[in-house]
């Protein structure tokens, strides 16, 4: 709730969340993963917020969960264009075959 709360304040964007994941990144992945699940929550139409949700949860073993991450960011990239798809694509597919 704080976080939906600073970010419909316009004090928090999606970018201020990363910076606040990575923070925590190295110390205590699992408040990492908690952030950027928050972050897609409050920016459903970002691929990079799914990207980024994405890498966490495989970090933290849950490789299907990862998977389904990926998926959603490529499905939101397809839909608005963006140049970046080939790298979801790819990251994806080594997601899978890890799995």
């Amino acid at each position: 709730d704080v976080i939906k709360k600073l970010t419909e304040s316009d004090l928090y964007k999606e970018e201020d969340i990363d910076l606040l994941a990575t923070e925590y990144s190295k110390t205590k992945p699992f408040i990492t993963e908690s952030i950027l699940k928050s972050n897609t929550e409050l920016h459903p139409n970002s691929p990079i917020a799914f990207l980024k949700y994405g890498d966490v949860l495989e970090e933290n073993n849950k490789k299907s969960d990862a998977a389904a991450a990926l998926k959603k960011a490529i499905e939101i990239a397809t839909a608005i264009k963006a140049p970046y798809i080939e790298g979801l694509k790819a990251r994806y597919e080594s997601i899978i075959k890890s799995n």
